[in-house]
């Protein structure tokens, strides 16, 4: 809390709201926020200061290992080129054939395209994204979808940040088991984390193994169930507020009902 969000650093994700084993933390207006015991101090953590926890800590992007420090850790002596976009095999130019993806897709729906030919062959059951929040138009919100249809409602984009690393809290009340993450890389970075970090620690001689257990599910099992990465590249991320209800509906004067899509290539597009 000290390091990260007073600091000004937090990047919005909400990992760190998912991964807490006992509901020490929730996400309020876009920042994780104690809500143990509202008279205590902004950062108090009764668990971690008695038996110990730290699991937010463990997968926070804005603390170590960072991205950058991932890679080895992840990829091992398999990288055979690395350059500015990190480890990679390849560099391609893509777009997607098929019709109804075009139709909604942001560009050239190529993410839309490899979720759906993940999903009809099984290697996916679920995919972590962004969909419209249909009380809230114009503004996305995180969610898990689970069939075609909804993979194509999800296609595009709203250039407003939305905290998909929520979306994995359904993935075990759905019963997924194998589900794609879509996400910027301060979003993909915590789901890596989860994957990679050593739970060992947790064991520090004053728990009992119901703790020790409760907490080895909530910083490992939600990574666990991530079958695909897919990261988005990011340049910058606007607020709903400065975007959306300053620019589009204050300035440009467009109803945010009417919106069916658009883009910023420069300037805003409707």
């Amino acid at each position: 809390m000290n390091e990260v969000v007073a600091y000004g650093s937090c990047c919005e994700c909400g990992s760190c709201v998912l991964v807490c084993p006992h509901n020490v933390i929730d996400y309020v207006d876009g920042k994780p926020l104690q809500v143990a015991k509202k008279t205590a101090p902004f950062d108090y953590c009764g668990i971690s200061e008695g038996i110990g926890c730290d699991v937010c800590a463990q997968v926070c992007p804005r603390l170590n290992p960072r991205e950058f420090e991932l890679a080895d850790l992840l990829y091992g002596a398999d990288q055979p080129y690395k350059g500015a976009f990190g480890v990679y095999r390849r560099v391609l130019a893509a777009r997607c054939t098929e019709p109804s993806i075009l139709a909604r897709a942001q560009d050239g729906g190529v993410v839309t395209a490899m979720l759906l030919w993940a999903f009809e062959r099984g290697i996916i059951d679920g995919a972590a994204v962004s969909v419209a929040n249909p009380e809230r138009p114009a503004d996305p919100m995180p969610k898990m979808v689970t069939s075609a249809d909804e993979l194509i409602a999800s296609a595009g984009s709203w250039y407003t940040y939305c905290a998909n690393n929520l979306a994995l809290a359904d993935a075990e009340r759905l019963g997924l088991e194998k589900v794609a993450f879509v996400g910027v890389p301060c979003q993909v970075t915590p789901v890596r984390k989860m994957q990679l970090v050593d739970a060992a620690y947790l064991n520090n001689g004053r728990k009992k193994d119901k703790h020790i257990e409760r907490q080895t599910k909530f910083l490992k099992g939600f990574g666990e169930r991530v079958a695909l990465n897919i990261g988005l590249l990011c340049s910058e991320v606007f607020t709903f507020d400065g975007l959306m209800r300053d620019v589009i509906e204050g300035e440009m004067g467009i109803p945010l009902a009417e919106i069916k899509k658009f883009n910023v290539k420069g300037k805003v597009l409707i």
